[in-house]
C-alpha cells in the first residue's frame, strides 16, 4: 500500500487560495504540513453523494470568510482509495460521506459527518479557530451576520452577532444585532435584557438607541393587541356590552 504519511514525501506548495483539491500524493504537504501553520479541514466527498453537494459549497463559503485563518482540502474518496483505506485503518470513520476532518499541528483535532447547516459549520470552524488561538475576522463576522439577517436566517445571525460581541465587547453593532435577532425570533424579553446589559459607554450609541425604540414600539403593540383581545372576548361573551365598545 502507498504510505500516505511519509515524512520524506514532498507535495506541491500551498497556494494563496485557502481551498484546493487534494489527493494522496500531496496529502502530507497540503494537510499535515500546512496544519502546522493554520487549521486545515479535509472534506472527504464523492461525486455520487447528494449531501456532499450541499455541504461543500457551505464549507467553501465559511472557509473563505475566515480570511485565511483556516484552509480546506477536498478529497474525492473514489480517486484516493489508498489514502482512505490508510486513514480508515487509523480509526477515521470514512465509510460514509461527507466526512469533514479538522487537522491542527499535524494531528486530528475534530471531525463531523453529514451535511450540517451553515450555522453549525460556522460554529465548528469557530471552535477550531479558538483551539488554534485565532478568531474569524470581525469584519467578516459582521458581514455574514448582516447577510444572514437579511436572508431571514435569524438563528444564524444571532450566533454570528453573539460571536462578534464576545470578540469585541464594545461593538455596538454586535449587541444591536443580537437584540434584533432575538426580536425576530420572538424573544423580546431576552432582547431587552441584552440592551439593558450593554456597557455604559454604548448605551447612547445610535444602534443601541434604535433597538431600544423598536423594543418600546413592540411593547406598545403587545399592549394594544392584548387590549383588543380583551375587547373581542367581552363582545363574544356579551354582544350587548356597549361599555366594551366604548373602551
Amino acid at each position: 500500500m502507498d504510505v500516505i504519511f511519509d515524512p520524506n514525501r514532498q507535495g506541491s506548495p500551498a497556494g494563496a487560495d485557502p481551498i484546493k483539491d487534494g489527493d494522496q500524493k500531496t496529502f502530507m504537504q497540503d494537510v499535515i504540513a500546512a496544519s502546522r501553520e493554520v487549521p486545515v479541514l479535509v472534506d472527504f466527498w464523492a461525486t455520487w453523494c447528494g449531501p456532499c453537494k450541499q455541504l461543500t459549497p457551505t464549507l467553501e463559503k465559511v472557509v473563505r470568510a475566515a480570511g485565511g485563518r483556516v484552509r480546506l482540502v477536498k478529497i474525492d474518496i473514489d480517486k484516493n482509495t489508498a489514502l482512505v483505506q490508510q486513514l480508515a485503518q487509523m480509526g477515521l470513520p470514512l465509510q460514509s460521506v461527507p466526512t469533514v476532518v479538522a487537522f491542527w499541528r499535524g494531528q486530528i483535532a475534530d471531525l463531523f459527518q453529514g451535511a450540517l447547516p451553515e450555522s453549525e459549520v460556522k460554529r465548528f470552524i469557530e471552535g477550531l479557530l479558538k483551539l488554534a488561538g485565532g478568531q474569524m475576522p470581525s469584519a467578516d463576522l459582521l458581514a455574514q451576520a448582516k447577510a444572514a439577517a437579511e436572508a431571514g436566517d435569524h438563528q444564524s445571525a444571532l450566533e454570528l452577532f453573539g460571536t462578534l460581541a464576545q470578540q469585541e465587547p464594545e461593538n455596538a453593532e454586535a449587541f444591536a444585532g443580537v437584540a434584533r435577532s432575538l426580536m425576530a425570533l420572538g424573544q423580546e424579553d431576552q432582547a431587552r435584557q441584552v440592551i439593558e446589559s450593554v456597557p455604559a459607554k454604548l448605551r447612547d450609541h445610535a444602534e443601541i438607541a434604535s433597538v431600544r425604540s423598536a423594543l418600546e414600539l413592540a411593547e406598545e403593540g403587545r399592549k394594544a393587541r392584548a387590549k383588543l383581545a380583551e375587547f373581542e372576548s367581552r363582545l363574544a361573551a356579551d354582544p350587548d356590552d356597549h361599555a366594551a365598545r366604548i373602551d
